[in-house]
């Protein structure tokens, strides 16, 4: 008799276990099927006045639960279009490896409301990458944790080859002091405090170093790292204004400085290598102003490019000078 007294204590406890389990938005449970569910899970046998009355406890206790012809708890840390639209970054994320995305998602659909749930069918977006690096979330743990308690890390990093696997670059590993951990064209990224960057998805065997390290980076190690995150200019140009959205896209710190009729003029702090590549996926949409170093260089790619195609197929060379010259990436003289 004690043992059942002792159940019935704990009655809104299991009232709350059921409401969590069976019900959402769009799944009410009325009095009579918790009364079942009371005796089915936890052998309790009740009467329906019963169940009102633990609930009003659990109201008052601060639970959000509601009656619309039938009880629900509103108890979602986040709504059906947050999961979903975390569920779509999570599908696209190329970085991380698919059994990796599968399990995400799973934990992160169990957050939803159960109708969601039901009908979440990503198997069919969920597709294969490239990236092979089951050490990445390894990896973010590591680096947090040394960004937290200001320790050095050392790692190695690699970079695909033709057999699609990664493979180290030096022999020797990389010691640096991270700083801040950021997303950058799609891809995550490690910010050391002699500001160079790393793929997250291209480290592998990191570990925290506990004592200080005299260590640096040598220029021949240095070197090999052209892409700097942190290497901000300030660029003018000319874009058509059919390419607005796509400015928007690309760019966090710029402003539009003019406009004619059908071009607009921008200036914006941004990265010069990813300036360079932007240039040539627009071609005769924009057209760099400033700064000078950044035309000489496009203008030293595309001269690169035609000389590529000149003895290969004189005919397509011809046309893809001419494109240029229409671009003036090329000299006319």
């Amino acid at each position: 008799m004690q043992k059942a007294k002792s159940h019935k204590r704990l009655m809104p406890l299991y009232i709350l276990n059921i409401l969590k389990k069976h019900t959402d938005q769009d799944k009410h449970l009325r009095q009579k099927e918790i009364v079942k569910l009371l005796n089915a899970s936890f052998k309790i046998n009740c009467e329906r006045k019963s169940v009102a009355r633990n609930i009003k406890y659990l109201i008052d206790a601060g639970f959000d639960i509601r009656n619309e012809k039938g009880y629900y708890i509103v108890d979602q840390q986040f709504n059906d279009c947050e999961v979903s639209l975390m569920i779509n970054n999570i599908l696209y994320a190329k970085y991380i490896p698919k059994s990796h995305r599968n399990s995400l998602i799973e934990k992160l659909s169990s957050l939803a409301s159960k109708s969601f749930r039901s009908n979440l069918n990503y198997n069919k977006f969920l597709k294969d990458s490239y990236s092979q690096n089951t050490q990445i979330f390894y990896t973010i743990e590591i680096l947090n944790q040394a960004i937290i308690e200001n320790k050095k890390v050392k790692f190695q990093y690699n970079s695909y080859e033709c057999d699609k696997k990664l493979h180290p670059i030096f022999s020797e590993k990389f010691t640096i002091m991270p700083y801040k951990i950021i997303i950058s064209n799609g891809w995550p990224y490690i910010l050391s405090n002699n500001n160079l960057s790393f793929r997250l998805d291209h480290i592998t065997n990191i570990e925290i170093i506990e004592q200080k390290s005299q260590y640096s980076f040598n220029s021949s190690l240095s070197s090999c790292f052209s892409n700097n995150l942190n290497n901000n200019t300030i660029v003018k140009f000319r874009a058509k204004k059919t390419i607005i959205n796509d400015i928007m896209d690309q760019f966090e710190n710029f402003e539009f400085t003019g406009e004619c009729s059908n071009y607009c003029y921008v200036k914006a702090n941004v990265d010069i290598n990813t300036m360079f590549y932007w240039s040539f996926k627009h071609g005769t949409d924009i057209k760099i102003i400033s700064p000078q170093t950044l035309k000489q260089k496009i203008k030293h790619a595309a001269q690169n490019l035609v000389n590529q195609y000149i003895e290969l197929d004189k005919p397509a060379s011809s046309l893809i000078l001419s494109s240029l010259k229409k671009l003036r990436l090329y000299p006319t003289s």
